[in-house]
């Protein structure tokens, strides 16, 4: 009976350990035929790499060959058209510039005439204004006699010499002040102050004389000079000396000519008149020649810039791809080695696998019963649920199959469980 209960464990223990050891020996194949295949990917990617870099460094190689000469070319007709359009430019400049220097020439000479003419007039008015001032200065000293008797001398002959002195060189300070106000003006205010002017300087002298001349005449003052009387033709002299300086500061006031207006040469006029406008327009013939001879060349410049802006492009374009494919390359040879890597891991895992299983299964031998029956010996030489006999073993494989052993059997009765794994087809035959 006990021999039986053994028996009975060691039945149980096999079937509960089959779908472990079943798990563990069809679980590592799936992972090395996943492993194997995702190699065999990888390798197929980097030929396939290889293949596209082979390819496309040739392709790379001919667009910089092509972009060569039409990159030289682009570039000497940049070159030329940049020639041809700074001569046109500085045609254009050079215009401009005698353009606008004619009209600032002529505009700076209109100033200048004007401001001559506006001085001119101005020196009129005031030579006017002086000029009538000693002339009637000359009238006062040529009616001395009506002068001295009228009634602001016969008041000043009244005052004493100080107030006499303070009121004559007042009044014709202010005089002097009001003429000097209008001389800022223009016309006849200009001439007005003028006349003030001269009248404020020569009047308060002339008042002063004649109050002295009364006072002696009256014997109140002594005379300034030995004689009491000047002669008569004192007077009528300095009438004369007057009248003449009056008439000639008013000659040359009324008769002096004024300034020439500016006269230009006809290029100058011509010049000034074009900067009114577009300083460029009209161009000039020799500025039509330049530009004329600047149109076909900058045009033919656009159009080798523009296949050279083609060719850099083909050339960007063959060397992304070149940068992609060699991208490509790396990631699958990397893949590759990993998958080599965990491959000779798996095998390894696999080797280290079955040397424990061999170990288990020959302590599993070793501590095996047996009894004194013929019986119970023959059925503990056996492993459970084969007809006929199967030795226990590490493994059996099918005669003329493809498993590696390293034991082989026929065709055998399969009643239990399937630790060697013979009946595939759980028909319950094994080795069919």
């Amino acid at each position: 009976m006990r021999l039986v209960r053994v028996q009975r464990r060691l039945r149980a223990g096999t079937a509960l350990l089959f779908p472990i050891v079943a798990f563990l020996l069809l679980a590592p194949n799936a992972l090395a035929k996943d492993l194997d295949a995702q190699l065999g990917e990888a390798q197929a990617n980097a030929a396939e790499a290889r293949s596209d870099l082979a390819s496309l460094e040739p392709r790379l190689a001919a667009a910089k060959e092509e972009l060569r000469p039409i990159a030289a070319a682009s570039a000497k007709a940049d070159d030329r058209a940049a020639q041809v359009l700074k001569k046109a430019r500085s045609i254009e400049t050079d215009l401009i510039e005698q353009r606008k220097g004619a009209a600032k020439e002529i505009d700076a000479a209109q100033a200048r005439y004007h401001d001559e003419v506006a001085d001119h007039d101005r020196d009129v008015q005031d030579a006017i204004g002086f000029g009538l001032g000693l002339l009637l200065l000359a009238a006062i000293v040529l009616a001395w006699s009506l002068f001295r008797g009228i009634a602001p001398v016969q008041w000043l002959t009244e005052l004493g010499l100080m107030q006499a002195l303070g009121i004559c060189l007042g009044a014709g300070l202010v005089v002097v002040l009001i003429g000097g106000a209008l001389l800022g003006s223009s016309g006849v205010a200009r001439v007005a102050g003028g006349f003030l002017i001269t009248v404020g300087l020569g009047l308060p002298v002339a008042l002063l004389l004649a109050r002295h001349s009364l006072r002696v005449e009256r014997g109140i003052e002594t005379p300034l000079v030995s004689r009491e009387r000047l002669p008569g033709w004192v007077p009528r002299v300095v009438a004369g000396l007057l009248a003449v300086l009056g008439v000639i500061v008013l000659a040359t006031g009324v008769f002096s000519e004024g300034p020439e207006a500016p006269t230009f040469s006809a290029k100058v006029e011509q010049l000034a008149a074009e900067a009114k406008g577009d300083p460029v327009k009209p161009r000039t013939s020799e500025l039509k020649r330049a530009v004329a001879a600047a149109q076909p060349l900058v045009a033919k410049a656009h159009k080798l810039d523009a296949a050279r802006d083609q060719a850099d492009d083909a050339v960007a374009e063959a060397r992304s791809q070149l940068v992609a494919a060699k991208r490509k390359l790396n990631q699958a040879e990397t893949a590759a080695r990993r998958l080599s890597q965990q491959i000779a891991q798996r095998n390894a895992q696999l080797a280290r696998q079955a040397e424990r299983e061999a170990r288990q299964a020959a302590r599993a031998a070793v501590s095996t019963p047996t009894t004194t029956t013929s019986t119970t010996t023959t059925q503990a030489n056996c492993t459970p649920g084969y007809s006929p006999c199967l030795p226990p073993a590490s493994d059996y494989d099918c005669q003329g199959g493809t498993g590696d052993g390293p034991n082989y059997t026929g065709q055998v009765q399969v009643t239990g469980s399937d630790p060697y794994g013979l009946d595939e087809d759980g028909d319950g035959v094994g080795c069919e």
